[in-house]
């Protein structure tokens, strides 16, 4: 007996690792806007602020750093989780030490991305979008490293920046990971 020559249903897509980091970006980007507009005032609920949102940061590049084995995500992870302990450990010159600490995690962020995304030129398309999110971490550093916060407003924007660029780098990761899951054949 002939069989008919019905379409085959399309296959559902696999919830692999680039949904998983395009959601973790989102939720960074949701905590990058969220971190300005808590009206913080005090020195004190700055170094917690800073402290959770680094932490977001480390989380983000240890899931990167596990499930997509890249040692830069450890040194990243590394860095901000460090930042983060400074943060909520040594809240008494939190002004000046948020200044140093995001510094530090911008130029550090600013340079692996920036790296990264030219390392991926001619692979990815999307290689342009990391290396200007890694060109625009590098400038908030030093901006952030040459200013003496007066207020807690400078250092809730450089760690907001910090967090808002290391989700965009997420988004970019998840993105690409798509990409290469569409373009490898499937099992028939």
């Amino acid at each position: 007996m002939a069989k008919s020559a019905e379409p085959a249903e399309p296959r559902p897509q696999p919830r692999g690792p680039g949904r998983l980091y395009g959601g973790t970006g989102l939720v960074l980007l949701a905590v990058a806007l969220a971190v300005p507009q808590l009206g913080l005032g005090s020195p004190g609920e700055a170094a917690l602020a800073l402290g959770l949102a680094l932490t977001a940061v480390a989380f983000g590049e240890v899931l990167v750093a596990v499930t997509a084995r890249r040692a830069t995500s450890v040194a990243l992870a590394a860095v901000a989780l460090a930042g983060a302990l400074v943060a909520l450990a040594w809240p008494d010159p939190t002004l000046l030490v948020a200044a140093r600490v995001v510094a530090w995690v911008l130029l550090g962020g600013g340079a692996v991305r920036l790296i990264r995304g030219l390392a991926r030129r001619g692979v990815d398309d999307l290689w342009w979008l990391r290396a200007a999110a890694g060109a625009a971490g590098l400038g908030f550093a030093f901006w952030a490293a040459a200013s003496a916060p007066g207020s807690t407003a400078l250092p809730l924007l450089w760690t907001a920046l910090a967090v808002a660029l290391s989700g965009i780098d997420h988004i970019a990761v998840g993105l690409e990971v798509q990409a290469a899951s569409h373009d490898t054949p499937t099992e028939k």
